[in-house]
């Protein structure tokens, strides 16, 4: 809110004195030749080395260095920042740059304990968030959201230099794997409709519970033993509640203006409403709760319920293919296993990805577009990865057109703030003069 649209012009000027300006202006203008992109080995996908309890996050790891699209390439950008840079955002940017080259350069085998990238990329996140330095089982989920705000963030200081100075995020991560939900509201009494509450996250979160289920074990062990699918999931999340006493300011306004008495009236309200999804959309099952057991005190759970997870899905008319799924093993967060299950972008080929260990899946629903509960036996799908279909002709551009758009705009914007910043301060400008004296451009 209050931040202007792109200026291409003056972007541009703004981007030729940061350090990723190069790899920006490969989106602004796709034509350019030079510009490189990642590379991508042929065989059997590198499986990732456990580094004490890390398979929460080399299942992440699998999933988002498959992902289709732009978002590998995007994450180039971050090859830029100077070595000397000692900004935690510029750390995890190069460190997740340089895992998804070798990543990408590796024939087979694995990437093992001694590995620099892997290493490296484990101590860059610890650095954002300590709780991952140590050898503890984590959520996967909260590990996506961290690693994903963390390079957003990261994009923001690329854009800005690799200060430690706060500022605003330069909105390339959601511009690529972003999820807009809002709140539809309706006034009974003056049938006024109107949205509010609208963010952009970078994963849609859905509950398999009831929120009554959570404080009746019984009704919990009744809804965990009943079979669903996502698309039941979806719609329970935007099921309707009615709010009796609702104070609508187009209510009262009527009744200022009319000179009658403002009366409280009822309110319908759609929650969780999907507003926009981007080429990426990433869905969690989220299993692990808090609930009231039979002695009444709550206690931590994992939900097993089966969820039928399609492999093709459609989103506000755009229709989506599964690329990755996270699935996890065992009875609680704290112990159990983390796999992936991920169409290899090198050959399209389904692999289920167990730390080091890769072997192709033969499951045949991954391959005719049937619905599936799970990816391997005792094991409990918990994030879902959906790229948009190149197939889909719903009068939207070419997806990586799309994307490309985007994530022009979002630099852009983020570069016309600065320039905004440098025409409104004397001194920021002869900061910015020196700076790009020293940097030799």
């Amino acid at each position: 809110p209050g931040s202007k649209g792109p200026c291409p012009a003056v972007a541009m000027e703004v981007l030729r004195i940061l350090p990723g300006w190069e790899a920006v202006a490969a989106w602004v203008h796709p034509q350019a030749e030079d510009i490189a992109t990642e590379p991508v080995a042929e065989g059997t996908l590198p499986g990732l080395a456990n580094l004490g309890s890390t398979c929460f996050a080399n299942s992440v790891f699998q999933c988002l260095l498959n992902t289709p699209g732009w978002f590998p390439e995007a994450c180039l950008a971050f090859s830029k920042f100077e070595e000397t840079t000692q900004s935690k955002k510029a750390a995890l940017g190069r460190a997740f740059q340089a895992l998804a080259r070798e990543y990408g350069s590796r024939a087979g085998g694995a990437l093992q304990r001694s590995n620099a990238s892997l290493r490296n990329m484990k101590v860059a996140i610890a650095a954002i968030d300590p709780q991952y330095a140590g050898c503890q089982q984590q959520d996967a989920y909260e590990f996506l959201g961290c690693l994903l705000e963390g390079l957003e963030e990261g994009f923001g200081a690329l854009l800005r230099g690799a200060g430690e100075a706060p500022s605003p995020s330069a909105g390339v991560i959601r511009a690529i794997c972003g999820v807009a939900t809002l709140t539809r509201r309706e006034c009974h009494g003056c049938s006024s409709c109107f949205e509010v509450d609208r963010v952009t996250d970078t994963a849609l979160r859905l509950p398999l519970l009831s929120p009554a289920a959570q404080f009746d074990p019984h009704l919990r062990e009744q809804e965990e033993a009943a079979p669903t699918s996502l698309q039941e999931l979806l719609d329970a999340s935007q099921q309707p509640e009615t709010i009796e006493g609702y104070d609508c300011d187009a209510c009262r306004a009527r009744s200022a203006a009319g000179g009658t008495e403002h009366v409280h009236t009822r309110m319908t309200q759609h929650g969780h409403v999907i507003a926009e999804t981007r080429d990426v959309v990433a869905v969690v099952l989220y299993r692990f709760a808090h609930a009231l057991d039979g002695a009444g005190n709550f206690k931590s759970v994992k939900v097993k319920r089966h969820v039928a997870c399609p492999t093709e899905l459609n989103i506000e008319s755009k229709a989506y293919r599964l690329f990755g799924v996270v699935s996890h093993l065992g009875t609680s967060l704290s112990a159990g296993h983390y796999v992936a299950a991920v169409r290899s972008r090198r050959d399209g080929a389904w692999y289920e990805c167990n730390d080091e260990t890769v072997t192709p899946l033969r499951l045949n629903a991954l391959y005719d577009g049937r619905a599936v509960t799970s990816v391997r036996p005792g094991a409990e799908p918990y994030i879902l990865f959906y790229h948009r279909d190149q197939r889909d002709n719903d009068m939207q551009p070419p997806s990586d057109a799309v994307q490309r758009e985007m994530v022009a705009e979002a630099m852009a914007k983020a570069a016309c703030l600065e320039a905004d910043r440098a025409l409104a301060s004397p001194a920021a400008a002869d900061d910015a003069q020196a700076g790009r004296g020293a940097a030799g451009l």
